[in-house]
């Protein structure tokens, strides 16, 4: 039983490509993958179905993508100054308590800036509204870097929580 199926997915996620030398253009291929067969405990394609290789389709290959970076260095810089503080908060914390480990705070503080800052949705003035999202840490000797953020995000106190 081998058939074929054309996505139109890929046309939208090969749209624009980058080309090895440097042309951007649109592509208008669909791209056309055989069903396998499944013969025992084997998996199969139809030999006639086996896409080879060939010069055109190596040509057609994307060579980039585009990536979002930070541009400015203020930007940078206050973007390291916030994880800094975090870390920092971290690990005065577990040091003023003489208990925790100050290691996972300090390797997820840019994890949790970015969670915090940019992803999570939440209400320090309404810690019970219903909509908000939920950070669990499952690593509970890492919990000084969740009790930090949520200082930084404006929490008075974690008992409201």
């Amino acid at each position: 039983m081998a058939s074929t199926s054309s996505l139109t997915l890929s046309q939208a996620l090969l749209a624009r490509t980058i080309f090895s030398d440097g042309s951007t253009q649109s592509s208008d291929y669909s791209v056309s993958l055989p069903t396998t067969t499944f013969s025992g405990l084997k998996l199969t394609t139809p030999r006639s179905r086996r896409v080879l290789p060939t010069r055109l389709n190596r040509s057609l290959r994307v060579r980039s993508a585009a990536v979002e970076t930070i541009g400015t260095p203020a930007e940078t810089s206050l973007l390291e100054k916030s994880v800094n503080t975090i870390r920092f908060l971290a690990i005065d914390a577990v040091e003023k308590a003489n208990s925790g480990h100050p290691g996972l705070p300090m390797g997820c503080a840019p994890v949790g800036h970015i969670l915090y800052d940019e992803i999570m949705r939440y209400n320090p003035k309404n810690p019970y509204w219903f909509n908000r999202d939920r950070f669990v840490l499952s690593a509970g000797h890492g919990c000084m870097l969740q009790y930090a953020l949520l200082h930084l995000a404006g929490y008075d106190s974690v008992q409201m929580i």
